[in-house]
């Protein structure tokens, strides 16, 4: 009976998983992209014409938002790797976004929670505390959120393909291409028709419609759910690396090892981490890694069938489907955030700016939360899961807030000074920003991680699929960010705020539905630990062993533990490297490591693994400090540019013209043009010289993005000028609700030099 059981549940997880889950992911994707970038790409407007707010203060809360949800990625992903898993980690972080967006939509639609609107020549009333309190909390649920959905979409999409399976192997690249595309044509129709919504119609709609869309992005991503591959967490990677860190420190007094075989090798131990492959022995940093992946997996083969039959392409339609209405629904949402701000709420543009960077800063935060408890507890799936529900939550709320007139203050009549929203108003707001900030903390660490997990990298047909996985991932991500910047956008601008975030709130509903009906066909990882308590305990294993020569004679003496670290080498086991050699001290056995049960003491001991997992982030360092230039760089076309643009001349026709929030359409379209490109032409061109299966380096496509990156630094000045000058030849300078006569297609080369470089550092 036990082995018929065996036989059933390798044939149920190897169902799981492949193209089949990639319709809930991209519609996930679609919707959420549909709602995050209407929800956020006129963030600017809605904080200087509806919250009334001055330029200054607007951008500096956009910034510090901005600056939250990177922290909030980072926390995403650590909860998403360590315990919760990219499934559930996506689903808590999309509720929490739901929040998010729900709260800022009540925020737009209620009047107590926005300032009236100016009449006349009055000055505007800014929006009180109590106003703006809504708004904060809606951009920390959406920094939460956000720090649990960006670092788990795409490796969730890529988790679907199990790289063990030759047939699988290709997938994944296309899956990244086809995912990117996906989300750039969804930010497309934020950026146009969402934006244009919240311009023209109102922002209760322009925000409604996003949250609505984003609704049903957890919809789709969750009817997925038993066709996806979730792979569970492996635990923290940065408590093996604090591990490897604390024994190399406490026998720094221990003499060089000469044989690397020596070193102490746990494969069981390691089992959780070393499943696409075991890092090798490398001679930097006395056991610095080079990431050789050789496969070392001891699984029994009745469990290695039933895991074969989940993941892969598989799982990409539910992954991608989710995705889709992900990216409707997030871009849906927040692409247009600034003109809710200060159109509907009154704000200053300065405290609109503000509070969407405090919101992106959040954002980060919630990130790092989101990816701990994916990978220590929950797992990356229901990480996903739990964090959609949050940012429904939050985009139900947003919806809201944009729709009821008790939640927003009443509209601008005449020349009257605009009434800016008050506390209460603002504090429906701030909660839908908190609830979404939450929701994306679980997400934006777990989906791309969770897509990854799908395919297993110790089966060669599978190897390769991840990088498909990628490149459509961020296709379908793309194609689902053009068409909230432009659908949603304008539903924004032109048709009201309540259809704007309610449509995206529907779109992420099914979202979430579309993830969850892959479940079964998921490679699903289980979390093995928090990884910052590993990489703690490798630093104070190496700091207790400081007086051990850092001298190893031979590497092999190092201790290795593969039982130990089975639940963080399922996908490698990482080698001896010959950098940072102080570290190596950690993995020095000495006779005080050992507890009086007779166990090793973690805090003093650490294997090579955990070691170079610490040396791995170290080296890191230098690449995550060159990509805050990008970030502070790209920061403005989310604030000040969206202003810019509101004050240029935006007509097509005489009876058309492009709202603000929507030029970053052209941003969107040339990253998709350029991950196209990429995939299908520069890459093969690039491998016949090379010889580099990715044609060339991840170091190298990312210096190509930041020298791109600094061209369009250089050119938005030049425009910026260009504008000045035109505005003090008109006497305008002094008038910034009038139109200053100069194109606002001055604008697109810097919008298209930032989209290039998009495709090339992500």
């Amino acid at each position: 009976m036990e082995e018929k059981q065996v036989e059933v549940e390798k044939v149920v997880e190897k169902k799981k998983g492949g193209a089949r889950t990639l319709p809930f992911i991209f519609s996930n994707e679609i919707c959420e992209r549909l709602a995050v970038v209407g929800f956020a790409v006129n963030m600017m407007s809605y904080l200087t014409l509806e919250l009334h707010l001055p330029l200054t203060k607007s951008a500096n809360i956009l910034t510090n938002f901005a600056g939250t949800s990177t922290l909030t990625t980072f926390a995403g992903a650590f909860i998403a790797d360590a315990y919760a898993g990219r499934f559930w980690t996506i689903i808590w972080a999309s509720f929490i976004y739901l929040l998010a967006m729900t709260s800022l939509t009540l925020s737009a639609s209620l009047p107590a929670l926005r300032p009236p609107p100016c009449k006349g020549n009055e000055v505007c009333k800014e929006a009180t505390e109590a106003q703006l309190s809504a708004l904060y909390v809606s951009l920390l649920l959406s920094g939460i959120a956000g720090g649990g959905l960006r670092c788990c979409v795409v490796p969730f999409g890529a988790d679907q393909f199990d790289e063990s399976d030759p047939n699988n192997k290709a997938k994944s690249w296309n899956f990244f291409n086809w995912y990117y595309i996906v989300m750039g044509l969804s930010i497309l129709i934020s950026v146009t028709v969402i934006v244009y919504i919240q311009e023209n119609v109102g922002w209760g709609w322009g925000l409604g419609i996003p949250t609505v869309i984003w609704f049903f992005s957890i919809v789709f991503f969750i009817a997925g759910a038993k066709r996806y591959r979730i792979l569970s967490p492996t635990g923290s990677p940065f408590t093996r690396l604090f591990q490897v860190m604390v024994a190399a420190v406490k026998k720094r007094r221990l003499p060089k090892v000469s044989d690397p075989a020596l070193l102490y090798q746990n494969d069981e131990l390691d089992a959780s981490i070393i499943a696409n492959g075991k890092l090798l022995h490398t001679k930097q940093l006395k056991e610095e890694t080079e990431v050789h992946a050789r496969t070392s997996r001891k699984k029994n083969m009745e469990e290695i069938n039933v895991e074969k039959k989940k993941g892969g392409a598989r799982t990409l339609p539910f992954i991608f489907a989710n995705e889709v209405c992900e990216r409707l629904a997030i871009a849906g949402f927040g692409a247009n955030l600034m003109s809710y701000l200060t159109q509907v709420l009154h704000l200053p543009l300065t405290k609109a700016a503000n509070i969407l960077t405090n919101f992106g800063g959040s954002l980060t935060l919630t990130m790092f939360v989101g990816a701990f408890i994916a990978d220590s507890f929950a797992g990356r799936f229901w990480t996903i899961t739990v964090a959609s529900v949050m940012y429904l939550l939050s985009m139900v709320t947003m919806t809201l807030s944009a729709t009821l007139p008790g939640l927003n203050p009443p509209s601008c009549k005449g020349n009257e000074v605009c009434k800016v929203a008050n506390e209460g108003q603002l504090s429906v707001f701030y909660l839908c920003l908190v609830l979404a900030a939450i929701g994306a903390g679980g997400l934006r660490p777990c989906v791309v991680a969770f897509g990854a997990d799908q395919f297993d990298e110790s089966n060669p047909k599978q190897k390769a699929k991840p990088w498909n996985f990628f490149n459509w991932y961020y296709i379908v991500m793309g194609l689902s960010i053009l068409v909230a910047v432009t659908v949603f956008v304008y539903i924004q601008d032109h048709v009201g705020w309540g259809w704007g975030i309610g449509i995206p709130t529907v779109i992420w509903f099914f979202s979430i539905v579309f993830f969850v009906g892959g479940y079964r066909m998921y490679r699903m990882v289980e979390p093995s630990g928090s990884p910052f308590t590993r990489l703690l305990q490798v630093v104070v294993a190496a700091f207790k062993k400081r007086r051990l020569s850092s001298r190893v004679p031979n590497p092999i003496l190092l201790y290795e533990d593969d039982e130990l670290d089975a639940s963080i080498i399922a996908n490698g086991k990482l080698l001896h490297t010959k950098q940072l050699k102080f570290l190596d001290k950690a993995a020095m056995l000495v006779e005080e490591d050992k507890l009086p049960s007779g166990r090793l003491n973690l805090w003093r001991v650490s294997t090579v693994h955990r070691v170079e997992e610490l040396k791995s982030i170290l080296r890191m360092a230098p690449i995550w400090a060159a990509g805050l230039l990008f970030i502070t760089a790209s920061a403005q076309q989310g604030t000040f540019t969206i202003q810019q643009a509101r004050t240029m001349n935006r007509h097509i026709t005489p009876s058309l013209q492009i709202p603000p929030a929507s030029m970053s359409l052209f941003n969107t379209i040339a990253m998709l043009v350029t991950v196209t490109l990429y995939d299908r032409a520069f890459i093969p061109i690039a491998r016949r010289f090379t010889g580099v299966d990715r044609g060339i380096s991840y170091l190298h496509r990312m210096s190509i993005g930041f020298i791109i990156a600094t061209i369009a630094t250089f050119i938005s000045g030049f425009v910026e000028i260009k504008r000045k000058n035109v505005a003090a030849a008109h006497g305008l300078i002094d008038h910034p609700k009038d139109t200053i006569p100069i194109s606002v297609f001055w604008l697109v080369p810097q919008y298209a030099l930032y989209g290039v470089a998009d495709g090339f550092l992500f």
